[in-house]
């Protein structure tokens, strides 16, 4: 083989690359239409994840932070989920908010009766943890989040791509690209006032 026949080789070679990069690329979604899916897991149902030692406590109804209207508690619940290893859990941290919300604000029938809400910080975009805002004009610099938007009571608002949601309309999305309300956590009021939470609603990020 002489220079010129060895120099064509290679440019042909060279040129393949990409073709083959690309063929890698699409080859695992080829293959994946051969796979069936699993049926969606309905919004609302429980999660594959547990309180490892049984509901966690995370507020109490009387606390004090709770006693005026869009007082909140915050706390981290601490997860155990499936996981496909030897070891076959997975321990997580999930940060939440306890929400007092005055009868006005109260849309579901867990809100009217126990006049508290119990969401996770987790933003559905993208996982971000989001913050409750109380006044407009820091969330309009903040968040970028038109003035005309923003209801009178406080919001929950994700500083990442400023998703925002409305505490008295059950987290309705108001801004941004979330495509849903922060997921709610599932919770007991023992006896002395307890909140207890036992999991999450299940579902990932969009």
């Amino acid at each position: 083989m002489n220079r010129r026949q060895l120099l064509i080789l290679m440019v042909k070679w060279l040129a393949a690359v990409p073709v083959v990069a690309v063929a890698g690329a699409l080859l695992p979604s080829v293959l994946r239409l051969f796979k069936p899916d699993a049926p969606p897991v309905p919004i609302g149902e429980p999660a594959l994840s547990k309180a490892p030692e049984g509901a966690q406590r995370v507020g109490n109804i009387n606390d004090p932070e709770l006693k005026g209207e869009w007082g909140v508690v915050d706390f981290i619940f601490r997860q155990q989920s499936v996981e496909y290893s030897a070891r076959a859990f997975n321990l997580t941290k999930v940060p939440g908010y306890v929400v007092k919300l005055p009868p006005e604000g109260r849309v579901t029938d867990q809100e009217r009766r126990d006049g508290i809400a119990v969401y996770s910080r987790i933003c559905p975009h993208l996982g971000c943890i989001f913050n409750i805002e109380r006044d407009k004009q820091r969330i309009t610099r903040a968040y970028s989040v038109p003035l005309g938007r923003l209801p009178e009571n406080p919001v929950f608002a994700c500083p990442c791509h400023f998703s925002t949601y409305d505490l008295a309309r059950a987290g309705k999305v108001i801004f941004g690209p979330a495509p849903r309300p922060p997921r709610r956590f599932f919770y007991e009021i023992d006896e002395n006032g307890e909140i207890l939470v036992s999991g999450w609603e299940a579902g990932g990020i969009a």
